[in-house]
């Protein structure tokens, strides 16, 4: 019997022989929970950067009309020339 007074409390023959093997997993778990931190760390600091990185040339003109650093007539005729015809929004 497993729990018999001379084995009782040991961890080595505590429920079984399996206890062992288990332990081992200790650090692959820990060093999954920080694997799956850091990638979420990663994955936040790219969507918010990626942002920056993905205005189209119209926002970016629509930008600098905004900014005062083009007037009207430019702004709509730059447009005009980039969308070459096509409606742009």
């Amino acid at each position: 019997m497993w729990n018999n007074e001379a084995n009782f409390g040991r961890m080595t023959d505590w429920a079984g022989d399996g206890w062992q093997w288990f332990m081992g997993f200790h650090g692959f778990w820990i060093l999954l929970f920080l694997a799956v931190l850091i990638f979420a760390a990663v994955a936040l600091i790219r969507d918010y950067r990626r942002d920056d990185f993905e205005k189209t040339t119209i926002d970016r003109l629509a930008d600098r009309y905004a900014s005062g650093d083009i007037d009207r007539d430019e702004y709509l005729r730059t447009k005009r020339d980039m969308s070459d015809g096509k409606p742009v929004t």
